[in-house]
């Protein structure tokens, strides 16, 4: 069986796969650029910051509540507005995120914690990047981590 972690990195893509702005332009995990042909596109990490464990827990149980970190970030070279795409990628991907079951099954709870966006000048069409970082919490057993 794959680790919790593994399971909610799979719902989150899933979730996000097949929004109107990025169809099903979805890459988990990868660092390297995108092709235009690629764009607009999502990228989904997580684990890119410590995974941590709040402190208030029973140390002797074997269930514990654990906090993932996740980037969802997307990417868009466009005619149109660069800023309009970005500001519907980022709603796309939050309404996805938050209203789907799966993901819900698997965490705890899910939230937004900021939205970053990027502008770069001197390409011959905008491009940009919205950055969304999202902490997943969620309950593992300690003694079998895995979904």
């Amino acid at each position: 069986m794959a680790h919790v972690r593994e399971g909610i990195r799979k719902a989150i893509v899933t979730a996000v796969t097949g929004l109107t702005t990025t169809s099903t332009r979805v890459f988990s995990g990868i660092t390297y650029d995108l092709a235009d042909k690629d764009l607009p596109a999502l990228i989904v990490e997580v684990a890119h910051d410590p995974e941590t464990v709040p402190e208030e827990q029973d140390e002797m149980g074997p269930d514990e509540i654990r906090a993932l970190p996740v980037r969802i970030t997307g990417r868009a070279k466009t005619k149109t507005t660069i800023l309009d795409t970005l500001d519907d990628i980022a709603e796309q991907v939050e309404t996805a995120v938050t209203g789907n079951a799966p993901l819900a099954a698997l965490v705890v709870d899910m939230r937004l914690e900021s939205t970053q966006v990027e502008l770069s000048e001197g390409a011959e069409l905008p491009v940009g990047s919205v950055t969304m970082e999202w902490v997943a919490h969620y309950l593992v057993d300690r003694t079998a981590p895995s979904a």
